[in-house]
């Protein structure tokens, strides 16, 4: 939930993941906001499945904080290597305003 709050969306968990992710697309408008919306919330789930798989297997230790960060890093990552229309502003911006990204 830390990271959907520091985007500025406040949701409802569902219990399926399909209906996250419809009620996800939904909290920004046109082109950009659903490519924003859909590529945080598949990061959000890549994340957890990677933390799961280290729980399971590597016996690690969650750390709640780490996760989020590894988030906010994992998704600046995507748009720089793909190129989301203009990252000109950096990543402590970025930190600051995620929303930055629609305004480009």
């Amino acid at each position: 939930m830390k990271c959907f709050s520091w985007i500025g969306i406040v949701m409802v968990m569902q219990c399926k993941p399909s209906l996250n992710l419809i009620a996800h697309c939904g909290a920004f408008r046109g082109k950009k906001g659903k490519i924003f919306s859909v590529s945080v919330w598949s990061c959000v789930v890549w994340v957890i499945w990677k933390l799961r798989n280290d729980v399971i297997f590597n016996n690690v230790e969650v750390c709640f904080d780490k996760v989020v960060e590894e988030i906010k890093a994992r998704i600046w990552s995507w748009f720089v290597t793909k190129d989301f229309g203009c990252m000109r502003f950096s990543f402590n911006d970025w930190l600051a305003n995620p929303r930055l990204v629609l305004s480009c």
